[in-house]
């Protein structure tokens, strides 16, 4: 496979990865809607529902998004791309386990989903400098995030479609295809590159530098008598040092 040819399969995979996302949150949301129309449950607890099942998607951002940041810098990112697309599509079989009456599996499955949209996110934009060259990458940004706004709005109105038209059992079958689908296009992006040390030290030489001439600018404003200004600058460099801390261990524990 031509490297050239990397870019195009990624924002497709992209593109129906978040599709995916979003058409099985309306084929969960879709029941709970019509038991509150149906006078089953009140206005009060559908809206609960919806806020619930929405926020299983973001919840793993908030519990392992270092963790996914790690893994996607220490292993190829293609290899995240497709693991993030095989964890949603598992979370979307556990998620049609809720057809049985027990809802708990739907809850389940789609923070599933979450988890691989969690490793799959920093690889689609991580991998872009490895496979472009730096004088597209703004370019390819924006086109990353124009599919994903697309996406979100498609993947919404189809599932709302889906819902309408077919079974539920129809409905998750059309999710696993479509994560299927996004899996396989992952397939046929080349291998891209392992963790490199080089990356770590880079990034440590660069907040030692900042660092220092940070810590030089402290000593500057003191001198001109500007407390206020050399507060600032401290507070400043007391985070370089954490996050110059932090690259250092992680290079480290890379050896």
């Amino acid at each position: 496979m031509k490297p050239a040819r990397n870019y195009p399969f990624l924002l497709a995979s992209q593109f129906w990865s978040a599709f995916g996302d979003n058409f099985i949150l309306v084929v969960i949301l879709g029941p709970i809607m019509n038991q509150f129309k149906g006078g089953k449950i009140s206005a009060q607890t559908q809206s609960i529902d919806n806020i619930y099942y929405t926020s299983l998607l973001f919840v793993p951002y908030v519990l392992l998004a270092p963790v996914a940041g790690y893994l996607n810098d220490r292993f190829a990112k293609n290899r995240w791309l497709l693991g993030g697309n095989l964890i949603k599509l598992i979370g979307t079989c556990i998620t049609a386990l809720g057809l049985t009456g027990a809802p708990v599996w739907q809850a389940v499955g789609y923070f599933v989903v979450g988890i691989g949209a969690c490793v799959y996110s920093p690889a689609k934009y991580g991998i872009l400098p490895e496979i472009l060259p730096n004088e597209r990458l703004v370019k390819a940004n924006g086109m990353m995030e124009f599919l994903t706004l697309a996406a979100i709005l498609a993947g919404s109105i189809s599932g709302a479609l889906a819902f309408d038209h077919a079974s539920l059992v129809v409905c998750y079958v059309l999710v696993a295809g479509i994560y299927a689908l996004s899996l396989a296009l992952n397939l046929f992006i080349s291998q891209t590159p392992f963790y490199s040390p080089e990356i770590s030290e880079g990034v440590a030489h660069a907040l030692s530098t900042f660092g220092r001439e940070t810590r030089s600018t402290i000593k500057e404003t003191d001198e001109l008598d500007d407390a206020d200004t050399a507060d600032m600058f401290t507070e400043i460099s007391r985070g370089i040092d954490k996050w110059l801390w932090f690259v250092e261990a992680h290079s480290q524990a890379a050896k």
